[in-house]
């Protein structure tokens, strides 16, 4: 089986390109918070992320007050879940699952305004959180109060797929979990940025693919130059360690396998090239 993918923002920021990928200091990059629209023809629709949202904006504990002040990020009617899934001839009825890359608020923002619908994210990354006290889970961007009420009635974990060994064409990666079963979606780990985060590979049709590799990197450059984030993002990532490790495998895999497009998640240049294939 195959997927369709198409990738929207639902909302954007703008940081300085010195944060994001070392670049000058005073060049601000415009930064969408992507979501995808994986279509699988047995499976239905995949929803990758969430984007930003009226829950977040409307978050009130301290840590989202402060987050929205100092990340300040512009949410338009047009960039919400259902314009777009309208505009693909879709709607809300029909998502039939949501994947979560991790667990920060421009990634989970809408979660809230998608009810009953079935939620797959990284068990071992919500444990983690879930430990931290409430000073470590506001450094660590994670805030409860996005989550739905019935958020444990609907999750399921990624680490509780069916677990695969990747042949030698997707090395570094060793392996994933196949998502619907037939190796069309395959989530791979991506540590360092965020506990617990996971990338997707998607299998298109004639053989091509796509990586959504969520914010193991920001922009392109990160992956092509292996840019670092200058500080003092670079510091407040989740482990730095392992960002650098995992940003040196998406460094070594773009050599590899160039025709496969890496995506991640704020990187406009990566959106739009691949929104217009």
């Amino acid at each position: 089986m195959t997927v369709d993918v198409h990738l929207f923002s639902v909302g954007h920021c703008r940081n300085s390109a010195w944060f994001v990928e070392s670049g000058p200091f005073f060049q601000q990059l415009h930064l969408p918070a992507m979501v995808a629209v994986i279509r699988h023809p047995e499976a239905g629709v995949i929803l990758f992320d969430t984007g930003y949202g009226k829950p977040l904006v409307q978050a009130s504990s301290l840590p989202a007050r402060l987050y929205r002040a100092l990340l300040p990020f512009h949410v338009k009617e047009e960039d919400s879940i259902p314009y777009h899934l309208w505009s693909l001839g879709l709607s809300m009825d029909d998502i039939s699952t949501i994947f979560l890359s991790h667990f920060h608020p421009d990634h989970i923002g809408s979660l809230k305004e998608l009810p009953a619908v079935p939620i797959l994210h990284s068990q071992i990354g919500l444990t983690t959180l879930a430990r931290y006290t409430p000073l470590q889970r506001a450094r660590a961007a994670f805030f409860p109060e996005l989550l739905p009420d019935d958020f444990p009635t609907r999750a399921q974990a990624i680490e509780g797929l069916p677990r695969v060994e990747l042949a030698e064409e997707w090395r570094p990666f060793t392996e994933a979990f196949d998502v619907i079963g037939d190796q069309s979606l395959l989530a791979i780990s991506l540590p360092g940025h965020a506990v617990g985060q996971y990338g997707l590979l998607c299998r298109r049709a004639n053989n091509r693919y796509v990586f959504l590799v969520a914010d193991a990197a920001w922009t392109r450059r990160n992956i092509t130059e292996l840019a670092l984030p200058g500080f003092p993002a670079g510091v407040l990532i989740g482990d730095s360690a392992d960002f650098r490790d995992t940003l040196r495998k998406l460094h070594e895999f773009h050599k590899r396998r160039p025709e496969v497009p890496l995506v991640p998640s704020h990187c406009q240049q990566s959106i739009a090239s691949f929104s217009h294939e």
